[in-house]
């Protein structure tokens, strides 16, 4: 894929490798995506994109105890998207508080909002009747 070039052409890329952990979470490889936060931290340590594909790598390896501090220090920060945080707890599975961080990132009319549907850490939600109110919100057809 392009990903792969991009890396031949700039090895240490922290938004393409960044990109390829989470597409690795999403084919649901836990493994390469965990290989992918390892290359992230030698690379960029502390670097934000590096901190969300250790959570995200760490919740699709079903260690959610470990990635729970992650998003928590996210939250008390301030400073993490309502849209990402909402995507972090939906992919824990805290349905609750994902479409709490969803209705936020809404009512900020948050970058990205509009792609809810499209977003596969959101997956889980699309059953719920409040994710169907906030796509209408947004002005996306159910």
């Amino acid at each position: 894929t392009m990903l792969f070039r991009s890396l031949r052409v700039v090895p240490n890329n922290v938004v393409t490798i960044a990109a390829l952990g989470y597409l690795m979470t999403w084919e649901k490889d836990c493994k390469r995506a965990s290989e992918y936060a390892n290359r992230l931290e030698q690379i960029a340590p502390g670097e934000y994109r590096t901190v969300s594909v250790r959570f995200a790598a760490l919740v699709c390896a079903g260690e959610i105890a470990q990635a729970k501090p992650i998003i928590e220090r996210d939250v008390q920060s301030g400073h993490a998207p309502a849209l990402e945080l909402a995507e972090g707890y939906a992919y824990m599975g805290d349905k609750e508080k994902a479409l709490e961080y969803l209705q936020k990132a809404v009512d900020q009319h948050a970058f990205g909002a509009t792609g809810m549907k499209q977003a596969p850490y959101l997956d889980s939600l699309h059953g719920d009747a409040r994710f169907h109110a906030l796509e209408k919100r947004v002005g996306l057809e159910q």
